[in-house]
Formats: C-alpha cells, sequence, structure tokens
C-alpha cells in the first residue's frame, strides 16, 4: 500500500511541470549548501580579495599610462634627501612608522648601492692604472 503510494507520487512529480519564476537572489537564498557555511564565506573572501586586487592593478597601469614622468637622481641628491628624511623624522619623532622605515630603507639602500658602486668603479680605476 504504501509502496503504491509512493510510486504514485513519484508519477505525479515527474508529471509536474509547473517551476515558478524567482528573481536570482531568492534563487541564490533558496540554494542548499553543499559546503560549510565557513567555507563559503572563506571562498567568497577569497573572491573579492583577488577582484581587489585585479582592480588595484588595473588602477596602477591607468596611472602608469598617465604619469610617465620619472626623475633620475644622482647619488648626491638621493644622501640628501635621505639625510633631510632622517633630520625631519627625528625633529618629530617618527622614527618607529612604518612608512617611514619603508622609504628609509629603500632609500638607504639605493644610496648604499650607488656608493658600493662607485668604490667598485674607483677600485677598477686604480688596478688598470698599475
Amino acid at each position: 500500500m504504501e509502496k503504491l503510494k509512493a510510486e504514485k507520487k513519484k508519477e505525479q512529480i515527474k508529471e509536474a511541470t509547473f517551476t515558478p519564476r524567482i528573481n536570482s537572489y531568492s534563487r541564490f537564498l533558496s540554494q542548499r549548501p553543499t559546503e560549510l557555511p565557513e567555507t563559503q564565506l572563506l571562498e567568497r573572501e577569497e573572491k573579492l580579495q583577488k577582484k581587489k586586487e585585479r582592480l588595484r592593478a588595473d588602477k596602477e597601469k591607468q596611472m602608469k599610462k598617465i604619469c610617465t614622468f620619472t626623475p633620475k637622481l644622482g647619488g648626491k641628491t638621493i644622501n640628501l634627501a635621505t639625510k633631510k628624511r632622517m633630520s625631519r623624522s627625528f625633529a618629530s619623532g617618527e622614527r618607529n612608522t612604518t612608512l617611514f622605515n619603508k622609504s628609509l630603507d629603500e632609500s638607504l639602500f639605493q644610496s648604499l648601492y650607488l656608493e658600493a658602486s662607485s668604490l667598485n668603479t674607483r677600485r677598477s680605476d686604480l688596478q688598470s692604472r698599475k
């Protein structure tokens, strides 16, 4: 008896062709998640981060197309800028800020690199004279 009822119900479901129209948001809400909610949230966050990174990269490309000027600085200019930046930061007490450390590290690296390259050229000139 129960089998007959189950078979009859299956046949009725197969014959049913009506599907209601719902908007995409309602369809999204009605979906049954097969994954854990935490996993879904992590995946959604990852997608958002990728999208933000892509948009940031696109914006940076556009800015590079617009702003093409990059000054060429000599060693003395870099040293002077480094000293000036250091004196300003020490006077105002900004020694521990991340931005300062990053810019200071970059400028110190540049000045040390330039100094090392000039020392190498001097050394090679001295060796060539001997």
